[in-house]
């Protein structure tokens, strides 16, 4: 099969110093119908409010993200993502979906049609 499956997402993890957190908590804040708010992706991450708002510093630290101050509560920040975090987030799909080229491309031809007979059974289209 050549490489490892998974080896490329891996890497480019590696070489952004990125983990699954930074690009969950970025997707989510780039996909989101409207910016949320620290406490709300810490409700969406399944995390503390202090655990999701240092994950939002580092990644305004890294200018990835953006904050503003809320309109409707002062006390609360919206999260925006940047063209920086957004170019990331490709990078990042990228990789996962170059993984997942290699993987396939080591299957024999009846392990991908099953493949194929088996995923046809699920909508995969993106979703905005």
């Amino acid at each position: 099969m050549g490489r490892q499956a998974g080896t490329s997402f891996l890497a480019a993890m590696e070489s952004r110093d990125v983990t699954l957190t930074h690009i969950r908590a970025l997707d989510h804040i780039g996909t989101a119908a409207e910016p949320p708010t620290v406490s709300a992706l810490a409700d969406w991450l399944g995390q503390s409010l202090p655990t999701a708002s240092r994950l939002a510093q580092a990644l305004i630290a890294r200018e990835l993200v953006t904050a503003s101050v809320d309109d409707a509560d002062r006390r609360s920040r919206r999260l925006a993502i940047t063209g920086d975090g957004l170019a990331l987030l490709d990078e990042m799909r990228r990789a996962r979906a170059a993984d997942l080229e290699s993987f396939v491309a080591g299957l024999s031809a009846e392990a991908r049609e099953r493949l194929h007979d088996a995923l046809s059974h699920f909508d995969l289209s993106p979703t905005p």
